[in-house]
């Protein structure tokens, strides 16, 4: 179940294939178009921003009896700096409740996603239906600015569990040779997404189609829990006898790369490490937890020349 909140039009099917119907399930609150004409971040696809509702509202929603992974979308565009609405970061607090228990407390979503404008995603596992077979949902402004709510989604899961984010920085989804789905590229906040040329030969090959490149970071909404994280790289642009080096000896690629601050790499240098050029290199890491916002934020940082980075897994440890 997806649905974009305040929205009374045909069904957005995003880049991801994912179709967001409109608003339902709703009692209270009002229907808000947003502002066109903004320079929105960090979303799933660059036309996501539709509506929202606001005010003082619930939902109650039908679902089969069952567990379910929720995701609450919210992206401030009355409050903040530039916005019609100014103010600091606590102009808009609010409570969210699930089946009549606290879910998010004096949340503030333009703190939270550190900018106006720019989305911000909450993860919960192990959502149930309460005793009518609903899921209630509701929403209560905690100062005089009114509540909202951008979007939600709702996953089936399995109790426990959250499902694999796998994220590839192009503008389609791919499958690859194990039948897994990676979505296009999504959380992004800066840099540049491009496509490149692939090499021959190499079964994953599908996935080094495109990279993000530049100074940039990605915000992966996650449930509580440890993670273990798959960095997936190939020099195709900078690395020895590739067209660039050859017209313009700019050196190699170096890059440091951030989780919730913790260096992951220093001094990276994907050519170096993987041999060579277009060759495939993947980096794991374990152990990875959300920060206080439940987010894994992964800073690409250049040191000489531009980070970059084809391909993300966030997979949950057993």
């Amino acid at each position: 179940m997806r649905f974009l909140a305040g929205s009374h039009g045909r069904p957005f099917y995003d880049r991801q294939g994912r179709a967001w119907r409109d608003d339902r399930y709703y009692n209270g609150g009002v229907s808000l178009t947003a502002p066109s004409g903004r320079s929105y971040s960090g979303l799933p696809d660059p036309a996501f921003v539709h509506s929202c509702r606001q005010g003082t509202f619930r939902y109650d929603i039908p679902v089969v009896h069952g567990t379910y992974e929720l995701r609450l979308y919210f992206i401030e565009t009355q409050f903040g700096e530039g916005n019609p609405g100014g103010g600091p970061v606590n102009a808009r607090m609010f409570l969210v409740s699930l089946n009549g228990k606290p879910l998010l407390e004096l949340f503030d979503a333009l703190s939270e996603a550190g900018a106006p404008n720019r989305l911000h995603t909450r993860v919960f596992r192990d959502v149930s239906p309460a005793e009518d077979g609903k899921l209630h949902l509701s929403f209560q402004p905690m100062n005089e600015a009114p509540a909202f709510l951008s979007a939600l989604e709702l996953l089936p899961s399995s109790p426990g569990r959250v499902r694999p984010i796998r994220i590839v920085a192009q503008r389609d989804n791919v499958v690859d040779t194990k039948g897994a789905l990676w979505q296009a590229d999504q959380y992004a906040v800066g840099g540049t997404q491009v496509d490149r040329a692939t090499f021959a030969n190499e079964p994953e090959r599908m996935l080094y189609q495109g990279e993000r490149y530049g100074n940039f970071a990605y915000h992966i909404p996650v449930a509580t829990g440890k993670y273990r994280l798959r960095l997936h790289f190939a020099e195709t642009f900078f690395g020895t006898n590739l067209p660039f080096a050859r017209n313009n000896p700019a050196g190699p690629r170096v890059f440091n790369v951030f989780a919730n601050g913790l260096a992951l790499l220093r001094n990276f240098d994907v050519e170096k490490e993987a041999g060579g050029p277009n060759k495939p290199l993947v980096k794991e890491f374990e152990n990875l937890e959300p920060n206080a916002q439940g987010m894994i934020v992964l800073d690409f940082i250049p040191v000489h020349n531009y980070a970059e980075v084809n391909a993300i897994e966030v997979m949950q440890m057993e």
